[in-house]
């Protein structure tokens, strides 16, 4: 009858820590992987058919999905207390952990019907274009 060997578990650590150093030394050799960047289009709403220039959502909650904003544009064509909480709170590091806006998306579209205040948005947020509907055009 032929004996099995087992391994110690002195023998199972070390195979295990020399894999480990392996697989690390080969993972270093390789360039890391470009970051996913997750595109997303903002659809604006309407109040009874009206649009809505400035609307608080579109502007204010949508922000974060962008990383870059103008806040020249924003002095410009918000009212000055929403302008003053874009510079002092939603785009300060202090209040958002360096964690807003987030750094993995980015609006790349805006939409809505009627398009009226639009050109407004797309200055704010530079690289943003208008859609012309919502088809992914």
């Amino acid at each position: 009858m032929s004996e099995t060997l087992i391994p110690t578990r002195r023998e199972v650590l070390t195979a295990a820590g020399a894999l480990t150093l392996a697989t690390a030394e080969n993972a270093a050799d390789q360039p890391p992987a470009a970051p996913r960047v997750y595109r997303i289009g903002v659809i604006s709403a309407s109040a009874e058919g009206k649009p809505q220039i400035t609307n608080g959502h579109t502007w204010h909650f949508a922000q974060y999905f962008h990383s870059e904003i103008n806040l020249a544009a924003i002095r410009k064509f918000l009212d000055p207390g929403s302008a003053r909480g874009f510079e002092r709170y939603l785009r300060n590091p202090r209040y958002s952990f360096d964690q807003l806006p987030f750094p993995d998306t980015r609006i790349t579209h805006v939409y809505a019907n009627p398009a009226d205040g639009l050109d407004r948005y797309i200055q704010a947020f530079p690289g943003v274009r208008i859609a012309k509907g919502l088809s992914g055009d």
